[in-house]
């Protein structure tokens, strides 16, 4: 099975929070870092010009600035529910009417959840400085004809920084 993947932060706290495990299955990373030349740029406009993509990602990871972070999550059966129930939650904070309040929860229950939470959050704000940095550069576009519509596909190439010489060969980067 797929691991569950997510680029939102709350939701990857709420998972952990929950007790859906990272995944670690076939050698898969719990989380990844990842930056492109698009990244860079759109982010953290001209401080990394004039480097080459292997500098300016070092730079940044070294920097302390994040590219893209993605955390993976085993597929548990308790998945589908806990997703449902954040999203149910997210709809009713936005109307203004949470369905759960910290307040009407026992005390000391609500306290060990906000300790937990704040606990995980604090592993978690950091956990991508504890990855190799990957590097995501974009190969060739091609045009398809897909039904009655032509379309554009592109394709990225990822690849960890300080990839060999033999890897960067094989992959064209």
């Amino acid at each position: 099975m797929q691991p569950y993947q997510t680029q939102n932060f709350a939701l990857a706290l709420t998972l952990a929070t929950c007790g859906v495990p990272f995944t670690t299955k076939d050698g898969h990373s719990p989380i990844l870092n990842t930056y492109s030349a698009e990244l860079l740029r759109n982010k953290y406009g001209t401080r990394y010009k004039g480097l080459t993509i292997d500098e300016a990602v070092q730079r940044a990871y070294d920097e302390g600035n994040a590219g893209t972070v993605t955390y993976c999550f085993e597929s548990t059966p308790q998945l589908a529910a806990i997703l449902r129930a954040y999203n149910r939650q997210l709809e009713a904070i936005e109307k203004d009417s949470p369905t759960v309040e910290l307040a009407a929860m026992e005390p000391e229950e609500a306290a060990a959840l906000c300790a937990q939470l704040l606990h995980n959050r604090k592993k978690m704000l950091t956990a991508w400085k504890a990855v190799k940095p990957l590097i995501a550069v974009r190969g060739q576009s091609r045009t398809e004809t897909q039904g009655n519509k032509t379309v554009t596909v592109g394709s990225m190439k990822v690849y960890s920084l300080g990839a060999s010489p033999e890897t960067r060969e094989k992959l064209r980067v």
